[in-house]
């Protein structure tokens, strides 16, 4: 079990799971669960150039949710899975005057409850040795929810995340990160299962859910430079790094406005490992040059 909190927004939210194996034989069973204020925290309407005219405060969204997710998995390898399962949600959306969602009152606020059955694909042979980042993420799912407990309409939900790591074998060992993935809805579905653009992984400049669609793709690559390790109490990595972001959303098939990019470079101090420490980061998003420090590395 798992415990995070968004010192930003002052969210919470935890995690569990299972895992039962038996020797012999490549199935299992696995039971995932979560209780979170973190799965959507902003909302500003479909389209890939809807406005944000208001405060920030306007488009917040306070909800509460919470999702069972029972598996028969069949392991490929080690941190590799077939995996299917019926999966259960509920969500609580508080409609606070003057916000956005009250005032537009999109399917799926309120109390909703839903009920579907997943079928998913994992595969993540990444490894973060100091010296050797390397390997892929491929993670691919597909859920149905039938007309059932607060569900009108059936809908579908698909999704595709990947990744991976090189480390280039020069001086210093420099390494990249490349991230890509996809998402489509297909149906009337409540507004929290949008497919979203914005904050992380997707474009990290963005305030996190800006866009929202029925389809989402983005992408982003991230190289790191390390220039100097030392040791103190405890092993010390400085270096430098530089990238890109770029996603959008659909409605309809429509994208207008086109890409949401950004880019930027900062410095980075790791303890222990590069992957986790402090950053300071100088980047840009539509003309508007951002500084950003923070605990923990996105890539």
């Amino acid at each position: 079990m798992v415990g995070e909190y968004a010192i930003g927004v002052s969210k919470w939210r935890v995690l569990g799971d299972a895992d039962k194996r038996w020797e012999e034989t490549q199935l299992h069973v696995t039971a995932k669960a979560y209780w979170s204020e973190l799965e959507v925290i902003n909302f500003y309407g479909f389209g890939n150039d809807t406005p944000a005219t208001g405060p920030e405060s306007y488009y917040d969204a306070d909800q509460q949710q919470w999702m069972v997710y029972p598996t028969l998995a069949y392991a490929l390898g080690p941190h590799s899975d077939i995996e299917m399962g019926p999966v259960f949600k509920y969500s609580s959306t508080d409609t606070v005057p003057g916000h956005y969602l009250s005032d537009t009152r999109p399917y799926g606020i309120g109390e909703f409850g839903q009920a579907g059955f997943r079928v998913g694909i994992y595969k993540d042979s990444r490894i973060r040795a100091k010296d050797a980042y390397r390997g892929f993420l491929v993670d691919l799912s597909a859920t149905i929810y039938p007309v059932m407990a607060d569900v009108t309409s059936q809908f579908e939900v698909y999704s595709l995340a990947t990744a991976a790591y090189f480390t280039f074998p020069v001086i210093k060992r420099p390494f990249l990160s490349l991230k890509a993935g996809a998402k489509k809805v297909h149906g009337d579905f409540p507004f929290h299962e949008a497919a979203f653009v914005g904050g992380e992984p997707s474009e990290r400049k963005l305030p996190y859910q800006r866009y929202g669609g029925d389809e989402a793709v983005y992408g982003s690559a991230e190289l790191r430079i390390p220039v100097v390790g030392f040791p103190l109490i405890l092993p010390i990595d400085i270096g430098v790094y530089v990238y890109g972001n770029s996603g959008r959303v659909y409605v309809d098939r429509q994208s207008p406005d086109g890409w949401h990019t950004s880019r930027g470079a900062g410095v980075w101090i790791g303890i222990l490992n590069p992957s986790s420490g402090v950053e300071v980061d100088l980047g840009n998003y539509v003309g508007r040059n951002i500084v950003q420090a923070k605990i923990g590395f996105s890539f």
